[in-house]
């Protein structure tokens, strides 16, 4: 989280299940108010993440070989 209280996601992450969540460990104060959804780099191509309010990290869409996450920012 930067000073001016935007979360910056960084990495990727590979395999896994399209659907089911990467993660769920984005601890509170670094979670949406509401439900985000963002477009990502999925080895190329589009892939849809989506950042639920209590901290659930999901590919909803693309696929699964590399998912980048450094285009995710949101406020909090």
């Amino acid at each position: 989280i930067d000073a001016a209280a935007i979360v910056h996601l960084r990495g990727s992450v590979k395999s896994g299940t399209v659907g089911l969540p990467i993660f769920s460990g984005l601890a509170s104060g670094f979670r949406p108010a509401a439900t985000r959804t963002f477009t990502v780099d999925c080895n190329g191509a589009y892939g849809t993440l989506q950042i639920d309010s209590s901290g659930v990290v999901t590919l909803t869409a693309g696929g699964n070989v590399r998912v980048a996450l450094d285009s995710v920012c949101f406020d909090v």
